[in-house]
């Protein structure tokens, strides 16, 4: 759980000072502080992949701070809030985020259709997402089967974890990234989701039923795709 006591009070100042400055139209050259801004958001999705929640959330907090309109910050960040136990603080950051890419200028490491679009699906997967309860253990008269010493674990073609590689208004940009994925030797597919009357191409890595194991590949594919700002989404 991230402290609440010290990164909260910090989030609210920080985005109220990016709200304020959300409705005009943001400069279309990097500010001075783009490379700083980088720098700290590598570093946080360092931290973010050794469970260092609450450095990674300081450190995209400073990224943000020098430089408003690195929108990959405010999708990772909602992410870590929301992993966290914290949906309503992951709204606030998303929705500002969208607010700062719907005006702010093009980045082509991170373009701003696909910026409003996982935000806007991150906000929508909020709103939809049901409590999480834990089904009572189901009572067997039989003890379970004994498995044949030699008997082979099953195979197993997919799970509950993958990872949201893209999502994309265009059929061409989907399986363009469909195909990238495979030829670096992962399984990739396209999911179809609507949100606002609109038909997104979700372009998803199928992995694991372990979210640590589901964290291992996304950090694979980052490396060997060079992409980042990647998330993990439940199948």
């Amino acid at each position: 759980m991230l402290g609440r006591d010290v990164l909260a009070v910090a989030l609210v100042a920080l985005l109220l000072g990016l709200v304020g400055c959300a409705g005009k139209e943001a400069p279309a050259v990097a500010g001075p502080d783009d490379a700083k801004a980088l720098a700290h958001y590598d570093k946080a999705l360092t931290m973010k992949a050794a469970n260092e929640a609450d450095a990674a959330a300081r450190e995209l907090q400073r990224a943000l701070q020098a430089d408003p309109d690195l929108y990959q910050a405010y999708y990772q960040l909602g992410l870590i809030y929301q992993d966290s136990g914290q949906p309503e603080v992951a709204r606030r950051v998303w929705q500002t985020g969208v607010e700062r890419a719907t005006v702010g200028p093009e980045r082509p490491d991170y373009p701003r259709e696909r910026a409003v679009a996982e935000m806007r699906a991150a906000l929508a997967g909020l709103e939809a997402a049901p409590p999480l309860v834990e089904a009572p253990p189901a009572q067997s008269p039989l003890p379970p089967p004994v498995a044949a010493p030699t008997a082979a674990p099953a195979a197993t073609t997919g799970g509950q974890w993958a990872v949201l590689f893209s999502s994309n208004l265009k059929k061409a940009s989907a399986d363009g990234d469909v195909n990238l994925l495979k030829a670096k030797g992962f399984s990739a597919s396209v999911k179809k989701v609507r949100l606002k009357g609109k038909a997104w191409l979700r372009v998803v890595a199928a992995c694991c039923t372990s979210k640590d194991q589901a964290r291992e590949n996304l950090r694979k594919i980052q490396q060997a795709t060079g992409r980042k700002g990647l998330s993990l989404i439940r199948q």
